[in-house]
């Protein structure tokens, strides 16, 4: 990660520039953050960065003090790979752009819903397709979820702000299986698969937005990818406010989503003894 410091406090307009110590291993253009403010600049020259845009990627502009950081990360990183092929992400499907009349996804991997899914800002009205997500875990991002607070905050889910979205489709991820929890000072629910309400994951602060999900929650079997520790309750993820609904649609069997798993079960209500010559036997003889 590359890193410098402002020299003196600065607030400038956009179009103009920012100084530093020095930007010599800045790249010629791209972005940089200060506190949790993208800037992106389209120049430099050996102090400054220059053609700034305040506010950028969906973050707030604001006054920054002398002494206050400014990092980029500009070197790729690469994820070891030992098994399994990387995970999925679903995106730009509102509400109107999957394919009718029904769509189902269905992967070994990790999938990651981003944006509003089957659903608008204005929530889940419309000619809906009948759609399910079916993978080893479900994650949901928000609209305001982009790759590079991913990146630059890995560790304060703080500076990863989420917005009110929706989704309307079921999921069919698995669970994880509850670890034994370690003799040190931790939540109660630490260690065990997070419950019902945390069984579609965040990465995200919520911090209070709601998340609209119209669906269903089926737990098949237990994740084999999806590991870790359920880690209550700021150290991922801040919470949002579920607005969660059962889709009252999927009562009718022909509505269900394509490659909905099925079962059939025999109850037995009632037994009675059948005695009937020639089938009877004495325990312990040929």
């Amino acid at each position: 990660m590359t890193s410098a410091n402002l020299p003196s406090a600065t607030n400038p307009a956009n179009g103009g520039t920012i100084t530093v110590g020095s930007t010599a291993s800045f790249p010629s253009g791209g972005y940089v953050v200060i506190g949790t403010e993208y800037i992106t600049y389209t120049g430099k020259t050996a102090t400054t960065f220059t053609g700034i845009t305040r506010g950028a990627l969906g973050s707030t502009a604001t006054n920054h003090g002398s002494g206050s950081g400014v990092f980029a990360n500009n070197t790729a990183r690469k994820n070891k790979v030992h098994y399994f092929r990387r995970a999925l992400r679903l995106i730009n499907r509102t509400l109107g752009n999957l394919p009718m009349p029904g769509f189902t996804v269905a992967a070994e991997n990790s999938v990651y819903i981003q944006g509003h899914y089957n659903a608008n800002a204005a929530g889940f009205g419309g000619e809906n397709s009948a759609s399910a997500v079916i993978a080893d875990a479900v994650t949901l991002l928000s609209v305001n979820w982009n790759d590079y607070r991913s990146f630059d905050f890995p560790y304060t889910p703080g500076n990863r702000g989420a917005t009110t979205t929706g989704t309307g489709s079921p999921s069919q991820p698995e669970k994880v299986a509850t670890s034994r929890i370690p003799l040190m000072a931790v939540p109660n629910d630490f260690g065990t698969d997070g419950g019902t309400h945390n069984f579609l994951r965040y990465i995200e602060n919520w911090n209070g937005q709601t998340l609209n999900y119209t669906g269903s929650l089926v737990s098949l079997y237990f994740a084999r990818q999806a590991l870790g520790a359920y880690k209550c309750c700021t150290t991922v993820y801040g919470t949002p406010t579920r607005a969660y609904s059962f889709d009252v649609t999927f009562l009718v069997p022909s509505q269900l989503p394509l490659g909905t798993p099925r079962f059939r079960d025999i109850n037995n209500l009632a037994f009675r003894q059948m005695i009937r010559a020639g089938l009877q036997s004495d325990h312990g003889r040929n």
